[in-house]
């Protein structure tokens, strides 16, 4: 996809960035989410984004990304979301504390996640982890209440995932909405109280 957007926090500002391969990038105590992408294409490897308003990695309406070996910790919604995101790969990352902004995102539905899927087509989510906790000081609020949050999926495999001790409530929200031959399965997690 051309002329796409990527955007990466620096505490309260946001700068364009022109290539769209991120290897080794870091954002921490951003305002809004630690990088965010519209319609863009991306190779996203071994970053890291932590304590940030929003999501840790938000893409939307986006296609052809490849997020690899990546670190998500502490971020006010969820670790990583993908909202309208088409033919993407999300593998090998560890998402951590997720929610710890306050519970609630722009809706009801990104309450305390680890990860965020909606509205998504041909995407793999696949080996990632991920762990509850507070703040680093053990202070604040223990999140997340559930490590996945699905809802209309088309045609993605979700599977193979771990979250011991990954969640306060449930390992899955699946909030339905989902065609053509979608795979949940096989995740494993335990809740943390």
């Amino acid at each position: 996809m051309s002329g796409g957007e990527l955007f990466l926090g620096c505490h309260t500002n946001l700068q364009r960035l022109a290539k769209l391969v991120v290897e080794e990038g870091g954002t921490v105590t951003v305002g809004g989410d630690g990088f965010a992408a519209y319609g863009s294409t991306c190779g996203f490897t071994a970053c890291r984004s932590e304590q940030n308003g929003r999501y840790g990695l938000g893409v939307y309406n986006a296609d052809s990304w490849n997020v690899t070996g990546c670190s998500f910790d502490r971020n006010g919604f969820a670790a990583i979301a993908f909202d309208t995101v088409r033919t993407s790969t999300v593998t090998g990352k560890l998402l951590g504390r997720a929610g710890g902004g306050g519970g609630k995102g722009p809706e009801a539905d990104h309450v305390a996640v680890q990860a965020l899927l909606r509205n998504c087509s041909g995407v793999a989510f696949t080996c990632n982890t991920g762990l509850v906790g507070a703040d680093d000081d053990g202070k604040g609020q223990t999140t997340p209440d559930f490590a996945l949050l699905v809802k209309n999926l088309d045609c993605c495999v979700i599977k193979d995932n771990v979250f011991w001790r990954g969640y306060l409530k449930d390992l899955l929200l699946d909030q339905g909405g989902h065609v053509g031959g979608t795979v949940l399965r096989d995740n494993l997690g335990s809740c943390a109280r």
